[in-house]
């Protein structure tokens, strides 16, 4: 399961790079996404109040759930095709979670390309 602290924490860390790239970014923008959407009640505020984004409703998604569109030709993306996000996630941390028993060394792999 995914800890509100652990986002923070990689939150953080994106932050704190010294030379960020565009990989870093892109891992920061997933953090807040996944922090919005797992912990909504706590974070809304929060971030749409920040000195450092004073626009971010603006560009929260906040206001409506899109659907998952990809033009990746796979059975996985043929499946979660015109799914909502919090429809998916779900799932996804459910395999994350039984790959961290099953097999630790492929969770770390995966959690790495994030």
């Amino acid at each position: 399961m995914i800890r509100e602290d652990d986002l923070d924490e990689a939150i953080a860390s994106c932050q704190g790079e010294r030379n960020p790239t565009a990989s870093t970014c892109i891992k920061l923008a997933a953090f807040y996404n996944l922090k919005e959407h797992l912990f909504p009640a706590q974070n809304n505020a929060q971030i749409a109040s920040s000195a450092r984004f004073p626009d971010a409703d603006r560009y929260s998604y906040a206001s409506g759930e899109q659907t998952i569109e990809t033009a990746i030709e796979s059975e996985f993306c043929d499946a979660i095709r015109g799914k909502t996000v919090s429809e998916v996630l779900p799932v996804l941390n459910e395999l994350m979670e039984t790959l961290k028993v099953i097999n630790p060394k492929l969770y770390n792999v995966a959690l790495s390309k994030f």
